[in-house]
C-alpha cells in the first residue's frame, strides 16, 4: 500500500456554497502482486479478539458468540481468494474496507473498529456500514466500501451512505457501537457530530483525480456534506 496523496479540500472550489471544514481526499495505490501480503494482514486482523477484552463479561460472551462464525466465514473468503490468486469482489470489498481503515490511521489518526459483521447477530451480508473508524475528535466516522474488477463505483458507495443516512442507519448501529467506543463519542453521534467515509477502487487505467473531483462533487450534492468530517478514499489498483 502507498499513499500517492491525502489532502484537505476546499469545497468552495467544488461548487459548495459554503466552506465545509473537514473533507479530505486520499489516493492509495496497492499492488495486485501484494494479494498474499494484503490478505494475510487481513487474516490477521480479522482473527485477533483483543479487541474484546476491553468488553465486560456478558459483552464478551455475547460477542464471541456471534464472531466466531463470520470470522471462520471471512477466512475462507480470503483464503479461497489466495490459493486461486483471484482478487474476487467479497476480497475486494474486504480489500478496500480494510486499506481505507489502514490509511485513516496512518493518516489521520483514526482508531480502527472492528468490522461490523463481528459484532452484528447475522453472520455475513449486513444490511449496514461496511466498517468504521474513531477519529482522533471522538467522532465515529461510519464507512461504505464498493469494489468492482469492472468499473470505478465511487457513485455506489456515495449513493449508499446517502441512503443510509436517509433511514437512519448509523443511529440503528449505536447499541451495538456504545460498547466498543468511548461514552463521549456515542453521545457525539446522538447529537449530530458523525463522520463518513467513501471507499472505493479504481483501476489504474482510470484518472484517478477526475475520479476524486467527481466524487468530491457528487458528495456535495447529498446529506454527507452535512457531516462533522468526511473522507474520499480511492483505492487504485496497479
Amino acid at each position: 500500500m502507498q499513499i500517492i496523496s491525502a489532502r484537505k479540500i476546499n469545497t468552495a472550489d467544488y461548487g459548495a456554497i459554503t466552506e465545509h471544514p473537514n473533507l479530505y481526499a486520499i489516493h492509495v495505490q496497492v499492488s495486485s502482486n501484494d494479494l498474499e501480503i494484503i490478505g494475510t494482514d487481513l487474516l490477521n486482523v480479522i482473527n485477533d479478539s483483543s479487541w474484546m477484552m476491553q468488553l465486560d463479561d456478558i459483552d464478551r460472551c455475547a460477542y464471541e458468540a456471534r464472531a466466531v462464525r463470520t470470522m471462520q466465514k471471512i477466512t475462507d473468503i480470503i483464503l479461497t481468494a489466495l490459493e486461486d490468486n483471484n482478487l474476487t469482489n467479497n476480497f475486494g470489498e474486504y480489500m478496500v474496507s480494510h486499506t481505507a481503515q489502514e490509511v485513516l490511521r496512518d493518516t489521520y489518526n483514526h482508531t480502527r473498529i472492528p468490522l461490523p459483521e463481528l459484532w452484528k447477530e447475522k453472520k455475513t451480508g449486513n444490511p449496514g456500514y461496511d466498517f468504521h473508524t474513531l477519529s482522533n475528535t471522538n467522532i465515529i466516522v461510519f464507512g461504505e466500501a464498493k469494489y468492482s474488477s469492472q468499473f470505478t463505483p465511487s457513485y455506489k458507495a456515495i449513493k449508499q451512505i446517502n441512503d443510509f443516512i436517509t433511514i437512519g442507519k448509523d443511529l440503528m448501529e449505536l447499541s451495538d457501537l456504545k460498547t466498543l467506543v468511548s461514552e463521549e463519542s456515542a453521545r457525539n453521534a446522538i447529537n449530530g457530530m458523525r463522520g463518513y467515509t467513501a471507499a472505493f477502487s479504481a483501476r489504474n487505467f482510470r484518472d484517478i483525480e477526475t475520479v476524486i473531483k467527481k466524487s468530491i462533487e457528487h458528495t456535495i450534492g447529498t446529506s454527507i456534506i452535512n457531516a462533522s468530517e468526511i473522507y474520499i478514499v480511492a483505492v487504485e489498483i496497479i
